[in-house]
């Protein structure tokens, strides 16, 4: 299994925006498709920038590419570049309501969300079917696993209403649509 949580913290800084998250989102309406090789719209990582910079609690740290692709290769999972990104950006982190499980945990996250590779797992071992073909990027408050196919579409397991479904097309989508409105 795949884990980044020991590797050694290549720490910067990015520019920060005065504009206000929710501005900047209504420019962020427009939507790609799963199969799409994405570059993440601006206002989306403006937007993310603010929220950071008012609570760095918030997210981890940068993780150099060459750690994400490595444990990327070892679990045997092609990560989404919007989200390879966003760990390289930021480790893991709370964007908005909900945990982005990364390849670090954030202060501000639980301990068991330090690793996208171990609580995909977890979830396996615990027999969530769902997950078998999903990388688990996020836990929703009730303790259901939302992951990334293949194809780079969001589910979520919802385990109380017996219920597995695509929440976004990608997960640009995903924090436009959950972590960010």
């Amino acid at each position: 299994m795949a884990t980044l949580t020991d590797c050694s913290k290549n720490r910067g800084s990015l520019a920060t925006s005065n504009l206000n998250p929710t501005s900047l989102l209504a420019l962020a309406g427009h939507t790609r498709t799963s199969s799409e090789r994405i570059t993440m719209n601006p206002d989306i990582w403006n937007a993310i920038e603010i929220m950071f910079s008012k609570h760095p609690v918030m997210k981890a740290g940068p993780v150099a590419y060459e750690e994400i692709d490595a444990a990327a290769n070892i679990a045997g999972v092609k990560l989404p570049e919007d989200y390879r990104e966003f760990i390289h950006r930021y480790g893991g982190a709370f964007v908005g309501p909900l945990p982005i499980i990364g390849s670090r945990k954030a202060p501000a996250m639980a301990r068991s969300e330090s690793s996208a590779f171990e609580v995909t797992e977890r979830f396996r071992r615990q027999g969530w079917g769902a997950v078998k073909d999903w990388l688990i990027i996020s836990v929703d408050h009730a303790g259901n696993p939302i992951g990334l196919d293949r194809d780079g579409k969001v589910w979520i397991h919802d385990h109380d209403a017996g219920v597995i479904e695509p929440i976004a097309e990608n997960f640009e989508d995903f924090l436009r649509k959950r972590c960010l409105k």
